[in-house]
C-alpha cells in the first residue's frame, strides 16, 4: 500500500499519550487511510490518490486486512523518507506490505526499513466519530493557528499536565483564546480574524476534500464506505 509522509505524520497525535501501550499505535487501513487515536482525539488522513500511487516508483502490494504498526516504527519511516522538490512530491510516499515492511526511494535506490506489527486488534475508532449537532463552525488559517497556540504554550508552561486554553467565536468572524500561566497567575488573550466564509463554503471551494470527505456531521468517509 502506497502511502504518504503526511499519512505517517499522525502518529504525533498518537504520542500524546504513548505511556499506553495500546494508542502508541497507527492503524493502515486496507484502503490506505491512516488513523491514530489518544485519550482524546482521533485523527484520520485519507487515502492516496489512486492516480498518484500509480506515479510513485514504487511497486505496490495490496492489504487484505488493516494493518496496526508502531509508533516508533513509523517514526523512523518518517525519519528516512526524503523531501522532494524535484518530482512534485512523489518521492515523500512509502509504501508498505501486510508484514509492515516499509519501503522508500530517493529515485535511484531503495531502502526497507522492516517494521513492528501491534498484534493487538486497534481500538473500533468508527465508534467513537459519533457525536452530537454542530451548534457553530468557523474557517481558520491552520498555520496562524498552530503560531498562536506555540505562543500560549510557550508564554503559559502547562504545569498540571492538562494544556488548558478556552476558546470563544464571536457572531463578527473572531476567535478568542484565553490561558493562564499557572506559576505567575498572568493570564494570556488573543483574539484573532476567522476567514469569512461558513465552514461549508470553505469545505466546497476552499478544501475540496475527496478520500476524507466531511459531511454536514463531520462524520469521516472511511474506507469501504459510501
Amino acid at each position: 500500500m502506497i502511502l504518504s509522509k503526511g499519512n505517517l505524520q499522525v502518529v504525533a497525535v498518537a504520542q500524546d499519550d504513548k505511556a499506553i501501550a495500546g494508542l502508541d499505535n497507527i492503524l493502515i487501513e486496507k484502503g490506505g487511510c491512516t488513523v491514530a487515536v489518544n485519550r482524546n482525539t482521533i485523527i484520520i488522513v485519507g487515502a492516496v490518490d489512486e492516480n498518484v500511487r500509480k506515479a510513485v516508483p514504487l511497486d505496490e502490494t495490496k492489504l487484505d486486512i488493516g494493518l496496526v504498526v508502531s509508533g516508533e516504527t513509523i517514526k523512523e519511516v518518517i525519519k528516512n523518507v526524503p523531501r522532494d522538490t524535484m518530482f512534485k512530491g512523489l518521492l515523500e510516499h512509502c509504501e508498505v506490505n501486510k508484514d509492515a515492511d516499509f519501503t522508500i526511494t530517493d529515485g535511484k535506490r531503495k531502502k526497507r526499513i522492516g517494521g513492528k506489527k501491534y498484534a493487538k486488534k486497534f481500538i473500533d475508532y468508527r465508534k467513537l466519530i459519533r457525536h452530537g449537532n454542530i451548534v457553530n463552525s468557523v474557517v481558520v488559517n491552520y498555520k496562524r493557528l498552530h503560531n498562536i497556540l506555540d505562543v500560549l504554550g510557550k508564554s503559559s508552561p502547562d504545569v498540571i499536565g492538562e494544556s488548558v486554553v478556552f476558546l470563544e467565536f464571536t457572531d463578527d468572524h473572531k476567535m478568542i483564546l484565553r490561558t493562564r500561566n499557572m506559576k505567575n497567575n498572568q493570564e494570556v488573550f488573543v483574539i484573532t480574524t476567522c476567514y469569512e466564509k461558513s465552514s461549508r463554503d470553505a469545505q466546497k471551494f476552499l478544501l475540496p476534500l475527496r478520500s476524507a470527505k466531511i459531511k454536514r456531521t463531520a462524520k469521516v468517509r472511511i474506507d469501504g464506505e459510501k
